[in-house]
């Protein structure tokens, strides 16, 4: 009965435009006001997605993360649609062909976005990271500014923003720099109140309290290569001596170790500062990470 309906809507259609030699376009004009149709419900059921999410207080990652798979519904609706309107004046083969083909392409782009919609879904369950953490992920790094169902918004230190796919995020090796500050004084041992170290353990843990704005605190790392030729008691004075001037500016005085050795025999350095803020890695910490690059190069 409905393709019936379809066939007499396009009969119509072939004789209003058969005086202007237009006849062969009728099953597309057919289609326009079911496009513009599946349209309006798309526009319908966003709104409604939204405000609902909105009114029990679901998180702005879950909204557009749903509604990225709504979309995905009501365009493969709109495609099977088309095909639906059109058959009519579509030999059986063709028929076929296209239904073929429209299966082969959304197979292809659900296979993707299906991957990416699973790992969406793991990274919201497991939250290796949430939005406004700094995070290092695979060669990207910078703030998380959404989290969606499909894929993960950075804003880098140039304040662009880079899409990284979320089988990206769960293949790749992720480091967040946020961290509790009390783990990061039981991981320093201030926890710890062993004689004779106790009183000194506790004014430590007092004072990095008092310089915290909140009870998380961002640990940002990064590798500095110093060439072979020079000596390493010097560098270890110089980075000291700046590591000291740069104190007020974090939380506690940078730190750094000596990691290793590459394999032109240049010595690395692997510096450590504690910010309250993770934008202030992309200020302090920048100008820090420049002062002593530029005197490792």
């Amino acid at each position: 009965m409905q393709a019936d309906l379809f066939s007499v809507f396009i009969e119509f259609l072939e004789q209003l435009l058969a005086p202007f030699g237009l006849g062969l376009l009728a099953p597309y004009v057919a289609a326009i006001p079911l496009i513009i149709l599946i349209l309006i419900l798309y526009q319908i059921a966003v709104r409604a997605v939204r405000s609902a999410f909105i009114k029990v207080g679901m998180p702005k990652e879950a909204t557009s993360g749903l509604i990225f798979l709504t979309r995905l519904i009501f365009i493969s609706i709109a495609m099977v649609a088309v095909l639906t309107v059109a058959s009519p004046i579509l030999e059986g083969d063709v028929i076929i062909s296209a239904g073929a083909l429209l299966g082969a392409a959304l197979g292809l782009a659900f296979s993707r976005s299906l991957s990416n919609l699973i790992s969406g879904l793991f990274i919201l369950g497991t939250r290796p990271f949430r939005v406004g953490d700094y995070i290092k992920m695979g060669d990207d790094e910078g703030i998380v500014t959404e989290i969606a169902l499909n894929y993960t918004t950075l804003l880098m230190q140039d304040h662009s923003r880079v899409l990284v796919p979320n089988i990206r995020a769960v293949e790749s090796r992720v480091v967040n720099t946020r961290i509790g500050i009390d783990d990061y004084l039981r991981e320093r041992e201030f926890e710890h109140y062993e004689s004779p170290f106790h009183e000194k353990r506790i004014s430590g843990a007092a004072k990095i309290r008092e310089l915290v704005n909140n009870d998380e605190v961002y640990r940002y790392s990064f590798s500095v290569i110093v060439p072979s030729q020079v000596s390493r008691n010097v560098v270890i004075k110089h980075f000291s001596r700046t590591c000291q001037k740069w104190t007020d500016r974090f939380v506690t005085t940078p730190e750094f170790i000596f990691w290793q050795t590459n394999n032109w025999g240049n010595q690395i350095f692997r510096f450590s500062i504690l910010l309250n803020e993770p934008r202030e890695i992309f200020t302090n910490g920048t100008d820090f990470h420049s002062e002593i690059s530029d005197f490792a190069s």
